[in-house]
């Protein structure tokens, strides 16, 4: 699993369908390996304005892949379902 909160986003989804959840993981995986090719084509988010560290996110339907790069590789920081308020220091 990429991080700790998309394993916790699988297990619940997993809880109603088994299947989605499968779909699910297998297209943040997919999306969030595909930040290894162009990672600074996706916007700044808005909880930029709280860290030091660049903050980026890539949006995957209802969530939003919150990531840093740091020299030539891209750290991912969370998984948040878009009604998740902004991560804060």
């Amino acid at each position: 699993m990429p991080n700790r909160i998309s394993r916790i986003s699988y297990l619940y989804i997993k809880e109603n369908s088994p299947q989605n959840a499968l779909k699910w993981y297998q297209e943040i995986y997919s999306k969030i390996q595909s930040l290894s090719t162009l990672p600074l084509r996706c916007p700044l988010a808005p909880e930029n304005d709280f860290f030091e560290e660049e903050i980026r996110h890539l949006i995957i339907q209802n969530y939003r892949i919150l990531y840093t790069i740091e020299d030539s590789t891209v750290y991912t920081l969370h998984v948040r379902h878009h009604h998740q308020q902004w991560l804060k220091p």
